[in-house]
């Protein structure tokens, strides 16, 4: 299909939409979406971000927000275009209140999934920026935030915390002109990402975390390290001009019905201040408080123990065993760091952990972040919005496709991670690991190089499964060798014998101390039937004919076929004679309530 066939069908629809909304018919508006339809709104139609899915909830949406919102003027800001059999076009309209945008995407004709998004509030709209030089010929001047200026002049909004999203925000407020202050118990906005391990880069692609007014440079690298980071947000915040207070922290917050505003207590090196904000704004982030597991036994654990958020690199690591508790992100990037420094790591898994390699997970967003979307035009912005315009239950299928292309084609850096004993997943609906941020931002980890060195060896492995399982590996190993006896057992029609460990040496032919079952238990040793210790010569009694590694060092044997007979009963005789003066003999044990009795005596059978 061609593109103006394309564009012809899209804005077709988009003109019977239009003609619809404009009569605020609903009924109408319904036919035009798919049964299975999705529409996402983020603030222009509901003030919120919230999904409908299926006529029904549309239904219910409009009816609550159609009138009031007013939506008119829907066109296209650019062609459409088609992919996969989906038609997808970007259009911009208004509502009473806020110029917004939309994206669409049609299937078979009706529309399959909508976003609808707020992109600026009338009368309100933004100024230029810090950069920007007014009618004076002068730009606004950066001052520091001094205790008493807080005294004296309340700020509007207070967020709470100078890391990436609090200076993202504060350049929003500021650009539409709401005053803002921004405080951090730290010195700089970049102790955040300074005061980490060494060895820590930015998680996710640097083109999700751009920032507003001051986009990255063109060679900025997709996963940045901490100090490059670190250094971005310093000059960030410098040449953006924003009000932060460092070194203050907010111990208590309370909101006073009565005037309407928040009694806000800071405690800045060791002076108590008070801020009266009318809006209230935490950007702590996700990990900002350390969550340190209790770990039975670690109080009896002489050595130093540090929790993530306090490694630092040490040269005194080196030729020291180290244990990295946890198979995430944070737990590789520590392991591989202390094996840089010349330690002995073993990371100890708790539960499977999601891996995907870097260089495969990147192919999955090329398609909105590539190259290529930017040769047709698509920047870093529109890119959010079409990335933002799929429905949480759709995503999580376009994962599951991208998981499953990831199996195939690091099919054996999968094997062999799993043959050092690592547990894999790929998350509750294996759709790895953007689905698995937005649930938990843990239990994950994007490769880049420390699993290779978990693969090969350099960092041992000790799972929570490997004790059961060996334990599991061990009983069927003894029910194998039990079967073994019984078989061995009817083959032969003779006695089996368990050689005593002090025969562990004995070799085909030669004399043997060793246990005559009489009736072979069907698990060795916790079944019934009696056992007999007993001595003897190749030449007299027993000849070592079976040779078989059983439960360590452990030797099966059988009589020679000449000397059963009379010999033996007599020789079994004297043994149990000689139980009743054993009770001295080291080694002899009496188990009754097993209903087992096994005695050692030395008959000298061969004397």
């Amino acid at each position: 299909m061609i593109a103006a066939d394309v564009d012809d069908r899209f804005n077709k629809w988009l003109g019977f939409f239009n003609v619809a909304v404009a009569a605020k018919d609903i009924d109408a508006l319904l036919i035009l979406f798919h049964p299975d339809a999705f529409w996402r709104d983020m603030l222009a139609f509901t003030w919120n971000v919230r999904t409908v899915e299926g006529h029904g909830e549309i239904r219910q949406m409009l009816d609550a927000c159609l009138a009031r919102t007013a939506p008119t003027a829907w066109r296209p800001m650019r062609p459409a275009r088609l992919e996969d059999g989906i038609v997808e076009g970007i259009v911009e309209f208004e509502t009473n209140v806020a110029r917004c945008k939309a994206v669409i995407r049609l299937r078979d004709g009706k529309a399959w999934t909508l976003l609808t998004s707020t992109a600026e509030l009338k009368g309100f709209e933004a100024s230029p920026g810090p950069d920007h030089v007014g009618d004076s010929g002068s730009a606004h001047q950066e001052r520091p935030h001094s205790d008493a200026a807080s005294a004296t002049s309340q700020p509007y909004c207070v967020i709470v915390g100078a890391g990436h999203c609090g200076l993202a925000l504060g350049v929003q407020l500021r650009n539409l002109g709401v005053p803002t202050l921004i405080i951090d118990r730290r010195e700089r906005p970049s102790d955040t990402w300074r005061n980490r391990h060494d060895s820590l880069t930015l998680h996710s692609p640097s083109y999700f975390d751009q920032m507003p007014g001051f986009s990255y440079p063109d060679n900025w690298p997709v996963y940045p390290s901490k100090e490059r980071f670190a250094d971005w947000l310093d000059a960030y915040q410098s040449m953006m001009q924003l009000d932060v207070m460092t070194g203050a922290e907010c111990v208590g917050a309370k909101y006073d019905d009565a005037r309407g505003k928040w009694r806000l207590k800071v405690k800045r090196r060791d002076r108590a201040i008070e801020l009266n904000p009318e809006q209230l704004v935490l950007a702590t982030g996700l990990t900002a408080t350390p969550k340190i597991p209790d770990i039975p036994g670690k109080e009896r654990f002489k050595g130093p123990q540090q929790y993530a958020s306090l490694y630092r690199s040490n040269p005194l690591h080196r030729d020291c065993r180290c244990v990295v508790v946890g198979s995430g992100t944070t737990a590789h990037d520590i392991a591989a760091d202390l094996l840089a420094d010349g330690a002995d790591v073993t990371m100890i898994q708790r539960s499977p952990t999601i891996v995907m390699k870097l260089e495969t997970l990147l192919e999955g967003f090329a398609s909105l972040y590539g190259s290529e979307p930017k040769a047709q035009g698509i920047t870093i912005d529109l890119a959010d919005l079409l990335f933002a315009a799929t429905p949480l239950r759709i995503l999580v299928g376009m994962h599951q496709k991208l998981v499953k292309h990831v199996r195939e084609k690091d099919a054996a850096f999968y094997r062999r991670l799993e043959s050092a004993g690592f547990r894999l997943t790929f998350g509750e609906d294996e759709g790895g690991v953007f689905p698995q941020i937005l649930r938990d931002p843990g239990g994950y980890y994007i490769d880049v190089g420390a699993s290779e060195l978990i693969a090969n060896g350099s960092i041992k492995l000790r799972c929570r499964h490997h004790g059961a399982s060996r334990r599991k590996r061990c009983s069927q190993r003894r029910e194998r060798t039990s079967r073994r006896h019984h078989l061995l057992r009817n083959r032969l029609r003779t006695p089996l014998v368990r050689l005593h460990p002090d025969a562990r040496d004995c070799k085909k032919g030669r004399p043997a101390v060793g246990v005559r079952l009489r009736h072979p238990p069907r698990s060795w040793p916790l079944g019934g039937g009696t056992a007999e210790y007993v001595e003897a010569h190749a030449t007299e009694r027993v000849v070592v004919s079976q040779c078989r590694s059983w439960s360590g060092a452990v030797l099966l044997a059988r009589p020679r076929a000449a000397d059963q007979g009379p010999a033996v009963r007599d020789s079994d005789a004297r043994v149990r004679r000689r139980r009743r003066s054993c009770q001295g003999v080291r080694g002899c044990v009496n188990r009754s309530n097993h209903s087992r009795r096994i005695t050692s005596a030395r008959s000298g059978l061969a004397r």
